[in-house]
């Protein structure tokens, strides 16, 4: 009894909760992720072109702005200068010149108009080098109307991968679990917690949900057959099939990342064990064997390696072994409880994040934690409340995970050195977040 209680804590979400933070950040960059000075932009008002429809959403006028500004701070490659009301008053300026904004400091402008058809919003966007005063971008990008915002987020990663050279994750999502009453059902949103929806309507009990690495097909454990079977949604169709519906239990599934594998636990043969298994179902070959629980896989970036959760040593800790299986070692030396590694899908950046118990008490806080994957000591970002699910944002720059307090359980994001937190949702009723790899263009 003592090991199936263990194995549903690993599997599902905890019970201990603490205060809520202030959540509310606003950073100013010293260095980016890749150790240079952060770019500093002015993002100006968009205006709308000469050809307007009746009844135009003018609003996105200022609105886009707006997202991309948010955009551009969590990537952690910018600094967003602000030309605020007290410059105008002083100076008597309205519309900023070069010179006002090389006096602010900006070193980048980007400026843009929209234009509304029926069906369509197109925004031509220029992004300008306020030294060299020339455009270093100019684009246009269209989306049909209701996408205003999924045509923010693409404007603001090109910008990124502009100046960067990196691919941002403004335009990806999350899903997650959502408490209704006594079920659990699957949700969407994009990154920033925006444009919600329900995914799925079973009226049961749905978790540990993964996205496929071409972010159309979700995979995850349902209840909703009686037992907890393993299904695939697919985001194109909206339909689910099942895939694994073996006796016991078939729950904590990953994708390879190309696609062609999934890992995930079965009790088929009694105990917990690591199995590969094709999109189909059919079984490709157990990976694990051992007397102890073997759950929560995750895939290195190349495919070639998975990190795992077992408590074969007597307490939950995460080993990583080839991807067949061989060669097991242990990774977590730190702390009595190590559970729900996620191997970062950026191969410069090689960390795996994981929950971790940070104190010695037995009924301490449980916090998001990363190590190299090739070991040594631990970084603990969190410190309050009891901290879930990590998964990586696409770029390995962030870590979205769960938090439990005060009797609530909501999605927050955090970077990958412990700063930047922000909350996602805000109903108290959220948990198991995954986020999802780019979106294929």
């Amino acid at each position: 009894m003592k090991r199936l209680v263990l194995l549903f804590c690993l599997l599902t979400t905890a019970t201990v909760y603490a205060q809520r933070p202030d959540t509310s950040v606003r950073l100013t960059l010293q260095r980016t992720p890749t150790g240079q000075e952060p770019f500093a932009i002015a993002i100006e008002d968009f205006k709308a072109e000469e050809s307007l429809i009746p009844g135009a959403d003018l609003h996105w006028l200022a609105d886009l702005p707006n997202i991309i500004e948010n955009d551009l701070e969590f990537s952690l490659f910018f600094n967003v200068v602000d030309f605020d009301s007290t410059y105008k008053r002083i100076f008597a300026v309205t519309d900023p010149t070069f010179d006002d904004w090389f006096r602010l400091g900006a070193r980048f402008i980007l400026r843009g108009s929209l234009s509304f058809n029926p069906r369509e919003v197109s925004a031509q966007v220029k992004l300008i080098d306020v030294n060299a005063r020339r455009d270093v971008m100019a684009r246009r990008f269209k989306t049909g109307r209701g996408f205003e915002r999924r045509l923010a987020h693409t404007i603001s990663d090109a910008v990124i991968e502009q100046l960067t050279g990196h691919k941002g994750v403004s335009s990806t999502q999350l899903v997650f679990a959502g408490q209704k009453d006594k079920t659990k059902e699957l949700f969407v949103c994009d990154y920033d917690g925006e444009n919600p929806y329900q995914l799925t309507f079973d009226k049961s009990i749905n978790l540990s949900p993964a996205f496929s690495p071409d972010a159309s097909q979700i995979v995850y454990t349902s209840y909703k057959s009686g037992a907890p079977d393993l299904w695939v949604f697919n985001l194109t169709s909206g339909k689910a099939r099942p895939i694994s519906t073996k006796k016991g239990l078939n729950a904590s599934a990953v994708w390879s990342p190309d696609g062609k594998r999934i890992a995930l636990t079965l009790t088929i043969d009694g105990n917990p064990e690591l199995y590969l298994i094709e999109p189909s179902g059919r079984v490709i070959s157990r990976l694990t064997y051992n007397d102890g629980i073997d759950t929560s896989p995750t895939f290195s970036p190349d495919g070639k390696y998975i990190a795992f959760t077992s408590d074969r040593s007597g307490s939950p800790q995460i080993y990583v072994a080839d991807s067949d299986g061989l060669n097991v070692t242990r990774l977590t030396y730190e702390g009595s409880y190590n559970a729900s590694p996620d191997w970062s899908p950026n191969p410069a950046n090689p960390l795996i994040a994981y929950v971790g118990r940070t104190t010695a008490d037995e009924q301490g806080d449980f916090n998001i934690c990363v190590i190299s994957s090739t070991g040594g000591p631990r970084q603990v970002l969190t410190s309050i409340g009891f901290n879930e699910n990590p998964h990586w944002s696409a770029d390995g720059f962030h870590v979205v995970f769960s938090r439990k307090q005060g009797g609530e359980s909501d999605i927050y994001t955090i970077a990958y050195d412990g700063s930047g937190l922000r909350q996602v949702t805000t109903s108290g009723r959220t948990s198991n977040p995954v986020w999802s790899p780019r979106p294929i263009q």
